[in-house]
């Protein structure tokens, strides 16, 4: 915020404002997909679609859970100048860096 010339005495208020809409806009969307839900929880279209909705929504959550733990990995592709302290770079190619992870694992176990 400060890159964004936000005035230094202003940054306490601002990160305030921003995390309360934040959890506000949560609660709507929470509060409209209970009224959702109670509207159509009755119709039969809405029972065919319970199970397929439940895969996709538990797919995406496996999807991001993967991407956020293979990003907080160390990238096996950058070696840090010896003596010093490996960074853990955000990766952009997720399923990538964790297929790299899985071809040097074997390689590792098949050497021993």
């Amino acid at each position: 915020m400060k890159d964004i010339g936000l005035p230094q005495n202003h940054l306490p208020v601002a990160l305030l404002t921003f995390n309360v809409g934040v959890e506000l806009g949560q609660l709507l969307l929470v509060g409209l997909a209970y009224t959702a839900y109670r509207g159509l929880k009755n119709s039969a279209r809405f029972a065919l679609a319970r199970t397929p909705a439940l895969y996709v929504i538990g797919s995406v959550a496996a999807y991001w859970s993967i991407g956020r733990i293979s990003a907080s990995l160390p990238d096996p592709r950058s070696t840090p100048p010896s003596g010093t302290t490996p960074a853990f770079p955000r990766n952009s190619g997720t399923l990538l860096h964790v297929t790299t992870l899985r071809r040097k694992a074997r390689r590792l176990q098949s050497a021993r």
